[in-house]
């Protein structure tokens, strides 16, 4: 091979690599559901600021998650797939506030988000969620463990919490729908846009396995390494470890660990800018409601973009409900990020499919079999994590 042959080859994956690191993806109604979830954060977190209950800001964001899931590709959304997930959100907050009372420390925190990671992942590969992947659950386990409880009357609170935030999101989610199926169709549907397919039935027995257990595997050893860093927040690290995790292929896998990686430095400057303002409580739940908008908007587009918003949107709520120095709160969360991004990266190599293991089905590649024995890519939401 010639000298400039030899240069070719790493030049032209290079070339690659940045390709895939810039490249958006057009999708059609996403702005009615942005809409909606921007409102299923503003109208529990605008009572509780009314209530001077900012503290509970936390357990209703995760109840208000609820709102991301089972979008149609009109930008409705199916009032049964969310009712499911509001079960496993609510769920999640409850072990959280339990570990927390408990009284038992971050050891068991990180435990039981390795735990909800693994029964997550084995649900979220059998009902096909959209977006999928337990990096919710993970973090809703984590964040509300972190947060001390003080007794069964707060507890009972801070679940109730959760329990009224998702039953408004399913409440709008149903008055919604049949308002976002008369909008005209170039509000719902972009140029060029890649409607939201169907999660592919029939998950492979084996797949399903895999993830569960690298999904399990990635949030206990970044959760233990945050502990054992003296972390405030280990759970950050859990959360950016599994994120990676829900893409379906090595290749987007790695994107999306860089994406994570990047997109929360950048969003880190975001975030002191904005806690560097004199905002009263109800300015700061405004500016997290105009955050979560954008969230929605970009996350399916790009999840780096996503992430410069995502980043100061965690801040601010974790701010409203339980304010702590920004300097070290900006450090730790680029800390845990970058270590949990490192261990999500070295599991997905780890784990990774190797030759010979089957067909693309049996390794993990996201498909539907075609009649005839051929498959079709199927591309649903990429995962999120809002304020993850």
């Amino acid at each position: 091979m010639s000298e400039a042959g030899s240069r070719a080859g790493p030049t032209a994956r290079s070339g690659a690599a940045v390709r895939a690191l810039v490249r958006h993806t057009p999708q059609s109604a996403t702005l009615p559901a942005a809409l909606r979830a921007g409102l299923t954060v503003a109208v529990p977190l605008g009572a509780l600021v009314v209530m001077q209950r900012a503290d509970l800001a936390l357990y209703a964001t995760f109840g208000a998650f609820t709102a991301v899931y089972g979008r149609r590709p009109d930008g409705s959304a199916d009032p049964r797939v969310q009712a499911r997930l509001a079960v496993v959100l609510v769920s999640a907050v409850a072990t959280g506030v339990l570990v927390s009372l408990s009284g038992a420390g971050a050891w068991l925190g990180v435990a039981a988000a390795a735990g909800w990671a693994a029964l997550a992942a084995h649900l979220s590969d059998r009902q096909g969620w959209r977006p999928p992947g337990p990096l919710f659950a993970v973090f809703a386990v984590g964040a509300c463990s972190a947060v001390p409880v003080s007794g069964a009357t707060a507890a009972v609170e801070a679940v109730a919490t959760a329990v009224a935030a998702a039953v408004v999101a399913l409440a709008l989610t149903a008055a919604s729908g049949p308002l976002v199926r008369r909008l005209p169709r170039h509000v719902r549907t972009a140029p060029r846009a890649t409607p939201v397919a169907p999660a592919a039935p029939g998950v492979p027995a084996r797949r399903t396995r895999v993830q569960v257990l690298r999904c399990a595997a990635a949030v206990a050893v970044a959760g233990a390494l945050g502990v054992a860093t003296t972390s405030q927040h280990p759970y950050w690290a859990a959360v950016a470890a599994v994120a990676p995790l829900a893409a379906p292929t090595l290749s987007s896998q790695l994107v999306r660990a860089t994406h994570r990686a990047l997109g929360t430095v950048l969003g880190l400057g975001v975030a002191a800018v904005l806690l560097a303002l004199p905002l009263g409580a109800l300015a700061t739940a405004a500016t997290a409601v105009l955050l979560q908008v954008l969230a929605e908007l970009l996350v399916v587009r790009h999840y780096g973009a996503a992430m410069l918003v995502i980043t100061p949107l965690a801040l601010l709520m974790g701010q409203l409900a339980h304010p702590v120095p920004v300097g070290g709160l900006l450090a730790d969360r680029g800390a845990e990020t970058l270590l949990g991004v490192a261990v999500g990266v070295a599991v997905v190599l780890v784990t990774r499919p190797r030759a010979g293991r089957g067909s693309a089905a049996q390794r993990g590649d996201a498909g539907e079999q075609r009649p005839g024995g051929r498959l079709r890519r199927v591309q649903g939401t990429p995962d999120v994590g809002r304020i993850g």
